[in-house]
């Protein structure tokens, strides 16, 4: 038997993004993990990377041109 994850996750997301995409991978997320508490906050990208930067969020996933990535993007999608 795995131990259980515990603990919250702030996590920053567009909302173009979040709309389209996010409830049903949250759904899946939270079924999997139930006792994470999931603390969601969607905002345009350049606050949600500064909130990143000052450690609000400890996840955010954005939108960002390729050629100049955050230092600490890693690519989700193309």
């Amino acid at each position: 038997h795995k131990p259980t994850l515990q603990g919250e996750v702030r996590f920053g997301i567009p909302e173009d993004l979040a709309t389209a995409y996010l409830s049903n991978i949250l759904a899946d997320f939270v079924k999997t993990h139930p006792a994470i508490h999931l603390n969601v906050h969607c905002d345009f990208t350049l606050p949600l990377l500064q909130g990143f930067d000052a450690h609000t969020y400890d996840l955010v996933l954005i939108k960002q041109d390729p050629r100049s990535p955050h230092p600490c993007s890693e690519e989700v999608w193309k």
